[in-house]
């Protein structure tokens, strides 16, 4: 009999702490298969977020070559593609990988244009623009019709209402 007792304690603890630790080990399996994926999403955001930094980047050299100042426009292109030479290498970065490698081969190109004060300067970096937002996968921007006015046109209307 005491035996008995002694069974049917040990089963009774026994089914206890399965009963207990069961719903606890499921509850945690969940969470760790949650918390992979949200690894994974953090992943593919700070990879995102890198090409934003890049396309960052970019519009500063834009507005510094809209700016004409060719010199300080030197050192930001060979930062941005330095930048973009990195990403390229990332495993992360895979499926933009020929988007950022065809905005490398255009490195010399644009080198060279910049070091010229080239004014073809400005249509190539907002090509290398265009193929950034592709990679993003962003619509490229609407531009309205016609070349942009220069800085100096603004200028020129209101001269020409005071006369």
């Amino acid at each position: 009999m005491r035996r008995l007792l002694v069974v049917l304690t040990l089963a009774a603890i026994a089914a206890a702490y399965i009963a207990g630790y069961w719903p606890e080990r499921e509850a945690r399996v969940a969470s760790e298969r949650a918390l992979q994926a949200m690894r994974g999403d953090l992943e593919r955001a700070e990879a995102r977020n890198r090409l934003y930094g890049l396309q960052s980047r970019l519009i500063d050299l834009l507005g510094t070559v809209e700016a004409r100042n060719f010199g300080d426009a030197q050192g930001k292109a060979t930062a941005f593609f330095d930048a973009v030479r990195a990403e390229a290498g990332r495993p992360d970065q895979a499926q933009v990988t020929k988007a950022l490698e065809g905005t490398l081969a255009g490195r010399d190109s644009l080198t060279i244009a910049i070091t010229q004060n080239d004014p073809a300067t400005l249509e190539m970096l907002r090509g290398t623009m265009t193929r950034l937002r592709a990679a993003l996968g962003e619509a490229p921007p609407h531009e309205a019709a016609g070349p942009s006015p220069s800085p100096a046109a603004p200028a020129a209307k209101v001269n020409e209402g005071n006369s």
